[in-house]
């Protein structure tokens, strides 16, 4: 078994080792860890803690994968397919990533001031 996990150190690692103790009662054996997720401008930090972490608990980090924006922002495009929606206009910007996602429901009295208070900005 190879145990890939979020990238970072405290919660990963307590994460792996509950999984760890799980598959030993099971007798599965684990080859290693992948950190999936790490933040580029953290790879090296992420990677060398994670490595005396999991080292302690018996482990070998295999590698650390970086968080591409693909992986985690989808296109506008792919979040209308996803939700089957219909375009209301003919938007040229459905290639840009979301960055921030609002849940919820609202009456309509108050959408007015919802909406202003969370205009979309467009960054090129």
């Amino acid at each position: 078994m190879i145990i890939v996990t979020q990238g970072g150190i405290g919660k990963p690692i307590d994460e792996v080792a509950l999984n760890q103790a799980l598959f030993e009662k099971e007798d599965v054996e684990i080859i290693g860890v992948i950190l999936n997720k790490v933040f580029a401008d953290k790879v090296d930090y992420v990677t060398e803690f994670a490595r005396r972490g999991l080292k302690r608990k018996g482990l070998e980090l295999l590698a650390s994968s970086r968080i591409r924006a693909s992986w985690t922002n989808p296109t506008l495009d792919q979040v209308r397919d996803g939700l089957k929606a219909e375009m209301l206009n003919n938007s040229k910007q459905l290639q840009n990533r979301v960055n921030t996602v609002v849940v919820g429901s609202i009456t309509s009295p108050n959408a007015p001031t919802f909406s202003r208070q969370y205009s979309f900005n467009h960054a090129g």
